[in-house]
C-alpha cells in the first residue's frame, strides 16, 4: 500500500514546492517604507490653496484702519533684531483690547491660543495682484500677543474685518500687537528677534507702498509715528 502511494506523494510534494515557487517570483520585492514623510507644505500651499484666494485689492494698517490714526510703534522692524513691528494706541495697558484688523481681503492660516511668550496668535495669508507675481505671489501676516481671536484657522476674512483684539499675554508685555509680515508661507512663529531678516518685510513699508487704489493722496502719505527709544519703556513692546 505505501508502495503505491509513494508516487502520488512525491508529486504531492513537487507540485507543492513549484507553487511556492511560483508564489514568491512574483511577488514585488519588499519596500521599505520611511520612518517620517515630509509634507511640502508650500508647494501644496502654493499648487492647490493660493489660486482659490481671493486677490488683494490693497492693504490698510492693522491698528485703526484704514490709517493708523492715533496709532503708534514702540519697537520697529528691525529695530534690535526685531523681526516685526510692536503697535499701540495707549501707554501700559491701556490699549488692552484694542481692536485688531485683516490688513486685506485674506485666508487664516491658523489661529491658535500658544500660550507662553506668544500667547493668541492668528496668520492669514494674502494673495498678490498679477502685477506682483514677479516679485511676490503671497505674504503672510503674523498677528500675535492677542487678547481675543475672533477668527478660525480657514476663514475667509475681508480687510478692515476684526480678528481679534491687542493683549498682554497675561501680564508677560504691556499691551501690544506684534505684528510680523513674511514674503513666504507656512514660516512658523519664529523668534521674534534674529540677526537674519531674509523672508520677513517691514509691515509699514510694505503697506504704505501697496495701498487700495481708491486711497486718498493724504491718506498714502500717512504712516504711524514710533515712539523715541528713551520713552519705549512706557510702551508696549517685546522687551
Amino acid at each position: 500500500m505505501l508502495r503505491r502511494l509513494t508516487p502520488f506523494v512525491l508529486l504531492a510534494l513537487w507540485m507543492a514546492l513549484l507553487w511556492i515557487g511560483l508564489d514568491w517570483s512574483q511577488r514585488p520585492p519588499a519596500t521599505v517604507l520611511p520612518r517620517e514623510r515630509d509634507v511640502a507644505y508650500v508647494d501644496y500651499f502654493a499648487r492647490y490653496l493660493l489660486p482659490c484666494l481671493p486677490v488683494t485689492s490693497g492693504f490698510d494698517y492693522p491698528v485703526r484702519p484704514p490709517d493708523a490714526k492715533g496709532a503708534l510703534i514702540a519697537l520697529g522692524f528691525a529695530e534690535e533684531n526685531h523681526l516685526g513691528e510692536d503697535w499701540n494706541t495707549a501707554l501700559g495697558d491701556k490699549d488692552l483690547g484694542e481692536p485688531v484688523y485683516s490688513i486685506a481681503d485674506g485666508w487664516v492660516t491658523l489661529a491658535v491660543d500658544f500660550e507662553g511668550m506668544w500667547g493668541k496668535v492668528v496668520m492669514i495669508a494674502y494673495r498678490l495682484p498679477e502685477k506682483d507675481a514677479s516679485q511676490l505671489s503671497v505674504v503672510e501676516a503674523m498677528y500675535a500677543h492677542l487678547d481675543t481671536m475672533t477668527v478660525k484657522g480657514g476663514n475667509f476674512v475681508k480687510r478692515g474685518q476684526p480678528i481679534g483684539t491687542m493683549g498682554n499675554v497675561g501680564g508677560v508685555y504691556k499691551a501690544h500687537l506684534h505684528f510680523e509680515l513674511r514674503d513666504q508661507i507656512g514660516r512658523g512663529l519664529g523668534g521674534g528677534f534674529s540677526e537674519r531678516q531674509e523672508g520677513w518685510i517691514s509691515p509699514t513699508d510694505f503697506i504704505s507702498t501697496h495701498r487700495p487704489a481708491s486711497t486718498p493722496t493724504a491718506s498714502l502719505q500717512a504712516k504711524p509715528a514710533k515712539a523715541p527709544a528713551a520713552q519705549r519703556a512706557k510702551w508696549g513692546f517685546d522687551g
